[in-house]
């Protein structure tokens, strides 16, 4: 069912609050294809409005971008004073997957809109407009995440619904850092032409990509080991997304596909910045590499 009755409503304009990172823990690139996705806010990084000046201002192209272009429930007088007054401060990698474009997307609609509506979907479709500017096409998703601050599971007919986390055992969530940035433009451009390229084979990919966010969401009663369709999932990518796969990550990757207690797999974009690893068990490195954990159960 969809669950907008149950969301809450976005505060009133502020630039007091925070605006927290996302982690897209399935459907990446998949939700081209009409996947199921599951996402989560991270509050280790954030993004926040401050009145403090600062030579800082990477953003104010995305503000001016946002002027220009007239969108007609942002106000220009609420974008004027962000651009004259304001600045953002943030401590999200760009560039790692973690969506800092979307934490900027989420503060500058908060602060700026003008005809504001509890409608999830037609939030989502007014901050894809907006984080457009980053990517070139966005599905509003990552803003979305960042502004109402709850997990969230966008279903195959594209409702939203809350996502209060996994009540099952034994599953635990890092990201993993691959060293170097990259460039979601990129990524998305490559995965295209490998879908269009073979189409049947990431068709297969969203179906499992679309069980385990069943499974993760408890939506029907299953005995599927989760960790064993993250597992699964994991040999798709490291087989037909190759390029999505940081050289730095491309061992460790390899050594994990013979291990069914462990399963790596991309995180948002991929190409570069962190990756997601699930595991059995609690862990502080993989392969001597650090691990960031991930809270994803609801306990």
């Amino acid at each position: 069912m969809n669950d907008n009755h149950i969301f809450s409503p976005v505060a009133k304009q502020s630039f007091a609050r925070h605006y927290p990172a996302k982690v897209l823990l399935f459907g990446e690139h998949l939700v081209l294809m009409g996947s199921e996705v599951l996402a989560i806010p991270y509050h280790r990084w954030q993004a926040q409005w401050s009145e403090q000046p600062s030579d800082y201002l990477w953003w104010r192209p995305f503000g001016r971008y946002l002027l220009d272009s007239k969108f007609s429930f942002l106000s220009d007088t609420r974008l004027q004073r962000c651009l004259r007054d304001l600045t953002i401060e943030m401590n999200i990698p760009i560039g790692y997957g973690l969506g800092s474009s979307g934490a900027i997307t989420a503060a500058f609609y908060h602060y700026a809109c003008s005809l504001p509506t509890d409608d999830p979907r037609m939030i989502q479709q007014r901050l894809g407009l907006m984080e457009s500017f980053f990517h070139g096409n966005s599905s509003g998703f990552d803003p979305l995440v960042s502004l109402l601050d709850q997990g969230l599971r966008i279903d195959a007919e594209g409702l939203i619904h809350t996502w209060q986390g996994y009540r099952g055992s034994s599953l635990y969530c890092y990201l993993l850092d691959s060293g170097i940035p990259r460039e979601g433009k990129d990524a998305i451009r490559d995965f295209r032409l490998a879908a269009n390229e073979h189409p049947d084979i990431f068709q297969s990919m969203v179906a499992l990509n679309n069980r385990i966010v069943a499974t993760m969401s408890h939506i029907e009663t299953s005995t599927d080991n989760v960790l064993a369709l993250i597992h699964a999932l994991s040999k798709d990518q490291y087989r037909h997304l190759p390029f999505l796969i940081a050289p730095s990550i491309l061992p460790v990757w390899k050594e994990t596909l013979s291990n069914d207690h462990i399963a790596i797999k991309i995180c948002g974009a991929g190409g570069g910045g962190y990756y997601l690893v699930f595991t059995d068990e609690p862990r502080e490195d993989l392969e001597g590499l650090k691990l960031v954990e991930v809270p994803i159960s609801c306990s």
